[in-house]
């Protein structure tokens, strides 16, 4: 059984240990939460990323989302197709 839960992948300066500019820390687990179930994967930007004094900027986040989903495909899975059939939105 599956499809109980969903991620959201976001903010990976809240938990990363190893930091900018690449979160390897969070990137490597973020790549196996997409390869394992893509279709439960949600992003967010967490704007506008409280308690940050150097926030990172959009086209970094934008980058590391491309980059863990690994494919034009599942990047459009996480960022539109998921969150219609999550938020219920007509497509």
């Amino acid at each position: 059984a599956g499809g109980r839960c969903w991620v959201k992948l976001s903010a990976p300066y809240e938990s990363s240990v190893t930091g900018p500019p690449a979160y390897r820390d969070v990137a490597d687990l973020a790549r196996v939460l997409v390869e394992d179930a893509p279709e439960r994967m949600l992003w967010a930007s967490n704007w506008p990323h409280p308690g940050q004094e150097d926030p990172p900027s959009p086209d970094v986040l934008a980058a590391l989302i491309a980059d863990w989903a690994g494919s034009a495909a599942v990047l459009q899975q996480i960022l539109v197709d998921n969150p219609t059939a999550f938020y219920g939105f007509e497509s």
